[in-house]
């Protein structure tokens, strides 16, 4: 008589890998608290994938294998039209992303779901195999839910769609409020004009002739314009004319200064707008030419024209050379085999210590977006200082709209003339045996594709490697393309 333990049967595979799934959908609800509609969807789907999960493990009736078929199945196919042409109707998935691993593992369990149901539905003797256990198989799915859960923890949603935990510049609150002097009384033209510090182009305090917001013809003593930026020094004209319109130095970079001298001529409007210079409106990085990196705060001319230059240079030079990775390859740089985190790393190791950095016609590495498809789209060079340079080394690129990291948490093996990298973490931490430690040098990469950071964005999470202690991950919502 058999009395080897019978293996789990296509469902109890797909009970399992759907509450895996489930869990880790779960997970990031947190991640899209601040998408009503997303946290809704992702929470909707953890709780269908988990009781599903559940009650398939211990009822096998027909209906509950196709409605796990059906379930899963939806799942996927979410996953994939998130990641091609992203979601219009769900807030916070409307935007495409590359897949990340948490949602490709997410994806990945949702798909063995599928499979595992179809498969007991359809033909339930071929996953009937007495050598294997249900055990092995819950552990392997436990391994890879606590994984994908903590790399789902890392993955922050914000405001517009994307946050980094990154200290975010640019980002303003189109609701207009002030900072201080918080008080706008509606005149009888409606005049509710809050004016913080903003970039937004569709809110510059320009000289207009709106009769709604007129201040060069206002006839003397026609309506009190309680109009306060921040302050409550009232003066009052020879006409009666209460000018409660005080501006207090404005901080945005691209808005010109504020001040109202008081007219000292009794015949003139005591509230006249000298003509100032035009505000700087920030262009959205789109990856094309001509670059213009205007507008950022505290970013001189001479940082700007630096970062354009090199920006400019890797457009031009980047896709013409390097647009797959045949010609990556037959140019020499070959792949770490980082594929599976949806970026892929082509280097070229005689380029390390060649004595040229940050140039556009020796870059060090090639970054390859990896699709849904399996097709690899070039997304970015990454070029690498030589060492011995260290974070606190690192040239004035861009000023603070650039941003140097380095990884300190990956062990190497090598391959022929090539290296493949795994993720270990930090020293002291050991690398496996036949994996050694190479010197760290700080990188920084140039987008040839649109990001949501800005032209010299890093990656998320383990990818995105270390900045400066103490310092927050950039991200520049001046240029970024969100």
């Amino acid at each position: 008589m058999d009395t080897g333990q019978e293996s789990p049967t296509g469902l109890v595979w797909a009970a399992l890998a759907s509450i895996g799934a489930g869990i880790i959908h779960a997970a990031a609800v947190g991640v899209h608290g601040e998408h009503r509609q997303a946290a809704i969807a992702f929470a909707a789907l953890a709780l269908f994938q988990v009781g599903w999960g559940a009650l398939a493990l211990v009822r096998s009736w027909p209906w509950i294998t196709w409605l796990g078929v059906a379930g899963n199945s939806l799942a996927v196919g979410g996953w994939l039209v998130a990641k091609t042409t992203g979601i219009s109707f769900i807030d916070g998935l409307e935007t495409a992303e590359g897949p990340a691993f948490a949602d490709t593992m997410a994806a990945l369990l949702a798909l063995i779901a599928v499979a595992g149901a179809l498969t007991a539905a359809v033909a339930p003797e071929l996953l009937r195999m007495p050598s294997i256990s249900s055990v092995p198989v819950a552990a392997v799915t436990a391994a890879l839910v606590m994984t994908a859960t903590v790399a789902a923890g890392g993955h922050h949603h914000g405001g517009e769609g994307h946050e980094h935990e990154t200290a975010t510049i640019g980002d303003h609150d189109d609701d207009h409020e002030h900072t201080s002097g918080d008080d706008h009384d509606s005149d009888e033209h409606g005049d509710d004009h809050d004016h913080p510090g903003t970039t937004d182009p569709d809110h510059e305090h320009r000289d207009t002739t709106d009769p709604d917001h007129d201040h060069t013809g206002t006839t003397v003593g026609d309506h009190d314009d309680d109009h306060d930026h921040g302050g409550n020094n009232s003066r009052r004209n020879s006409g009666g004319h209460t000018d409660d319109h005080d501006h207090p130095p404005s901080t945005d970079p691209g808005e010109p200064p504020h001040d109202h001298p008081p007219s000292t001529d009794p015949g003139q409007p005591p509230h006249d707008h000298a003509p100032g210079p035009t505000p700087v409106i920030p262009r959205r990085y789109d990856a094309r030419l001509p670059v213009d990196l205007s507008g950022f705060p505290g970013v001189s001319a001479e940082q700007q024209a630096r970062a354009e230059a090199l920006v400019t240079s890797t457009l031009v030079q980047l896709p013409a050379h390097y647009a797959t990775t045949d010609a990556a390859y037959a140019a020499g740089y070959r792949s770490i085999g980082d594929a599976f985190t949806g970026w892929e790393h082509y280097i070229k190791w005689s380029l390390t210590n060649d004595g040229h950095e940050l140039d556009a016609n020796y870059p060090e590495s090639l970054v390859y977006q990896v699709m849904p498809t399996g097709e690899k789209r070039l997304a970015a060079a990454m070029y690498l200082l030589e060492p011995p340079r260290t974070l606190d080394q690192v040239p004035d690129l861009g000023g603070p709209m650039t941003q140097f990291h380095e990884h300190n948490d990956l062990c190497w093996y090598p391959r022929g003339d090539a290296w493949q990298v795994t993720l270990v973490g930090a020293p002291p931490i050991p690398c496996p045996t036949g994996a050694v430690r190479k010197e760290v040098v700080p990188m920084i990469h140039v987008w040839v594709i649109p990001s949501e950071c800005g032209p010299f964005a890093a990656l998320e999470g383990a990818s995105g490697g270390q900045v400066r202690p103490g310092e927050p991950v950039l991200c520049d919502h001046v240029h970024g393309s969100h």
